[in-house]
């Protein structure tokens, strides 16, 4: 079971195959922003919702408020990994209890946000009076859902870097009193990218 660059190693994938020149890039900045934003944007949201009920604390300034946002952000966002992590854990150690986490962790991503576009979607069909609104508004909340689990791969060791401290965590966690697991079992990093992902590159000449 091998740690890997995925997300990371995705993007970069993607990048050697595409022509290069200035609207090439322009439009992988705007589809990699439009991207974050679907992905992380509920973070930040919650973040926000977070922080603002603090606000007493910080005199409610602006600049204190958008740095703890951001900080609650990626708390937020190692908290998911942590679960993943303990995920992993369970799962090689056969414990079913992983089932549960599994659970857990996609209903807080891919539920939470497929509910939220389900009911949006509705309301914007219905609006329209376009029949069958309520299957198609499910229809995009499936796809939503899809692409969201899709990024976080909760079955899959892997893991970004900057919350791979975190997804480890987890996955130590667990093996309290269980037999220590092998070294080549263990979440670990990469020496360079690609060495563990199972991925092909070509190289367009």
């Amino acid at each position: 079971m091998d740690y890997y660059q995925g997300y990371e190693d995705a993007m970069r994938q993607t990048r050697v195959g595409r022509s290069t020149g200035l609207i090439g890039f322009l439009f992988r900045m705007i589809l990699s922003l439009v991207y974050a934003a679907f992905i992380y944007g509920p973070l930040l949201m919650l973040s926000y919702v977070i922080v603002q009920k603090m606000s007493a604390l910080y005199s409610n300034d602006t600049y204190i408020k958008t740095g703890l946002t951001i900080v609650v952000c990626y708390l937020l966002f190692a908290l998911i990994y942590l679960f993943k992590g303990a995920l992993i854990g369970l799962r090689s150690n056969k414990v079913y209890a992983w089932v549960v986490v599994w659970l857990l962790c996609v209903v807080v991503t891919s539920g939470v946000q497929a509910i939220f576009t389900q009911s949006l979607l509705q309301d914007f069909f219905a609006e329209r009076s376009i029949s069958n609104a309520l299957v198609w508004s499910w229809l995009g909340a499936t796809a939503v859902a899809i692409v969201i689990y899709s990024h976080y791969q909760f079955l899959t060791n892997i893991s970004p870097r900057s919350v791979f401290w975190s997804y480890q965590l987890g996955f130590r966690l667990v093996q309290v009193g269980h037999k220590e697991p092998k070294k080549e079992s263990l979440p670990h990093r990469s020496g360079s990218f690609f060495e563990n992902a199972p991925m092909r590159v070509s190289f367009k000449k």
